[in-house]
C-alpha cells in the first residue's frame, strides 16, 4: 500500500514537472522570438524613424548602438543570473 502511495505522488511530481517545463520553454521562445523581431524591425525601420524624428546619419548610428549595447551589457549578468537559477 505505501510503495503505490509512494508511487503516485512520484507520478504527480514528474507530471507538475513535465508541466513546468513546457511552460517555462514556451516562455522562453515567446521572448526570444520577440527579440529576434524586435532586432529584424529595428534594422529596418531605423531610416523611416530617422526620417520622423529629424535625426543626422550619425544620431541615427547612435541610436542603433545604443540598442545594440543593451544586448551585450546584459547577456553576461543574464547567464549569472540563469545559472543561478539553475543551480536552485
Amino acid at each position: 500500500m505505501r510503495t503505490q502511495a509512494v508511487d503516485s505522488t512520484a507520478a504527480v511530481g514528474e507530471k507538475v514537472n513535465s508541466t513546468r517545463r513546457a511552460v517555462v520553454l514556451t516562455l522562453i521562445f515567446v521572448a526570444y522570438l520577440f527579440c529576434y523581431v524586435d532586432r529584424m524591425i529595428m534594422s529596418t525601420t531605423i531610416p523611416y524613424i530617422g526620417k520622423e524624428l529629424h535625426l543626422s546619419k550619425t544620431a541615427m548610428g547612435m541610436v542603433m548602438s545604443a540598442f545594440f549595447v543593451g544586448y551585450t551589457v546584459f547577456q553576461i549578468p543574464g547567464e549569472f543570473w540563469l545559472t543561478s537559477l539553475a543551480r536552485g
